[in-house]
């Protein structure tokens, strides 16, 4: 029987673990680990419960980093056993860009790899070499070497959407199409033609592989022709290489690609990028910027525009005026936000070091100053604007012009 003074039964104890859903906890963990990755971490020795709910978060991305140290080797074999943390919960894998690769680590590497085929959804693989035996002779590997294991069995990347290559390092053709199904992204830097054979299109059009983003400079024909075989895409960025290649035989020219793949993915494109180009590849004229203009869906453009040091000086050159390009792109393109537009020009000889840093410092101050002064009676850009040494301007309402971005 009830006694008046009879202290309450004490409630019954549980732990935030049994009481919160799992779906819950999984976003409280991925806010911790955006807010504080370290105290993610920490939370793996709280609990034995704790580090079973956190540990394929803590080790979602994996980066390797190659050097001289002895252990480099036992760590791979480590990875490579398939019960490790890593081997076990990585979805994002990136080889480091500074690595050099010693041949002897490459069969660890393939285990590695061939133990987390199934699981990785993101890929990038952009070492300087795969030897340090002879830099001067660079060696490259097939994509579909680096998935045999064992040899000639190969193992398919399912869920791999993203991947990101050394393109004078890592070579691609149609062996590596299979591996590729569920690719969505693909980045392709330092990019040697040879290296990327034209099978490797034609596979990745026959098995309706379709990319929604593509990073690649120089393109070629037969990538142009794959892109316009398709739509969907919502990236196109022929951005830069590391370092320039003195010849790029077989590359499409910008024209092709403003022809055949800009209208057929003028609905869905929102990124695009003619930044690796020169000035004498691509100019922005009447006709160029028709073309850019189908594509009013973009958010982001990245354009080259001829500036030569004396404009009366140019005979024949088609390149729109600043003020008229940018009224263009201000009434044309209701979505774009961000515009990054690089001067170029034919700069004079006998200039290095010092004394060149100090022509594009000038060239890029003046380039800017053009830019602010472009009145805007009755338009209103929503687009900022990067030009010259890494400045941003803001359209300022009061003045109807840009200006420099207030830190």
């Amino acid at each position: 029987m009830f006694h008046p003074f009879s202290p309450p039964a004490m409630a019954a104890q549980h732990s935030i673990m049994e009481t919160l859903p799992y779906d819950i906890l999984g976003l409280i963990f991925d806010m911790v680990k955006e807010m504080d990755f370290a105290s993610l971490c920490a939370l793996r020795f709280t609990s034995k419960v704790l580090n079973e709910a956190v540990e394929s978060k803590t080790f979602i991305s994996t980066t390797i980093g190659f050097s001289n140290r002895p252990w480099t080797s036992a760590q791979l074999e480590t990875m490579a056993s398939g019960t490790s943390t890593h081997s076990l919960w990585t979805r994002n894998l990136t080889i480091l860009q500074n690595g050099l690769i010693p041949l002897e680590i490459i069969v660890s590497l393939k285990r590695m790899l061939a133990q987390s085929a199934e699981s990785l959804e993101s890929l990038t693989l952009v070492p300087n070499d795969w030897s340090t035996s002879n830099l001067n002779q660079p060696r490259s590997i097939n994509l579909d070497e680096l998935f045999e294991d064992p040899p000639g069995s190969l193992r398919v990347c399912s869920n791999l959407k993203e991947l990101v290559i050394n393109g004078n390092r890592i070579r691609l053709s149609a062996l590596s199409a299979p591996i590729l199904q569920s690719l969505t992204r693909l980045e392709v830097r330092n990019c040697a033609n040879d290296n990327i054979d034209p099978t490797f299109w034609d596979a990745l059009q026959d098995a309706k592989v379709h990319l929604r983003a593509l990073t690649m400079s120089p393109i070629t024909p037969r990538a142009v022709e794959y892109l316009a075989s398709y739509t969907g895409l919502k990236e196109l960025c022929m951005k830069a290489a590391t370092y320039s290649h003195k010849t790029q035989s077989g590359a499409a020219g910008p024209l092709s690609v403003l022809e055949s793949v800009l209208p057929k993915h003028r609905e869905t494109l929102q990124v695009l990028s003619f930044a690796a180009l020169g000035f004498k590849e691509f100019m922005c004229t009447e006709e160029t910027v028709d073309a850019i203009m189908m594509c009013e869906q973009l958010k982001s453009l990245e354009l080259v525009y001829h500036y030569p040091e004396q404009q009366s000086a140019v005979q024949d050159d088609q390149t729109l005026k600043l003020d008229r390009l940018l009224f263009r792109l201000t009434d044309r393109l209701s979505h774009l936000a961000r515009l990054h537009i690089a001067p170029k020009r034919l700069m004079p000889r006998m200039r290095c070091g010092n004394g060149a840093m100090s022509y594009y410092r000038r060239m890029s101050d003046s380039f800017v100053k053009d830019i602010c002064e472009v009145q805007f009676v009755a338009r209103s850009p929503r687009f900022t604007v990067e030009a010259g040494r890494s400045c941003t301007l803001v359209f300022d309402h009061e003045a109807r012009c840009f200006a420099a971005k207030e830190d």
